[in-house]
């Protein structure tokens, strides 16, 4: 059974608000968030189903760790792209460069 860690909903659509003209669809990034993790899980089961038994407590840390990985990246990139709005979003006049540039350093650590 997977376990699951959360994921900030208003920081997602802080940052879908900040970047895109479409609406965000309330529940989408836990829904995300849930397909990788069920997916992880697939695999780490048909991988236990190939190796022995004592590898099995492994695998589930792995695959536990993985969701929780997974989340708090997920929660960051949230708030990191909450930031500093699109420029097609804000438009060009005025637009804080200085800060775009800091966001996307941010972005890439």
């Amino acid at each position: 059974m997977p376990k699951y860690y959360p994921i900030n909903e208003e920081a997602a659509k802080r940052a879908k608000d900040m970047n895109s003209f479409s609406d965000y669809q309330p529940g989408s990034a836990t829904a995300g968030y849930r397909a990788m993790v069920d997916e992880a899980y697939a695999a780490a089961e048909r991988q236990k189903a190939r190796v022995d038994p004592m590898y099995h407590d492994k695998i589930d840390a792995l695959v536990d760790r993985y969701a929780r990985k997974l989340a708090e990246n997920l929660n960051e990139r949230n708030v990191i792209d909450a930031r500093v709005p699109s420029i097609l979003i804000s438009g060009g006049g005025n637009f804080p460069v200085a800060k775009k540039h800091k966001q996307n350093a941010a972005r890439d650590r």
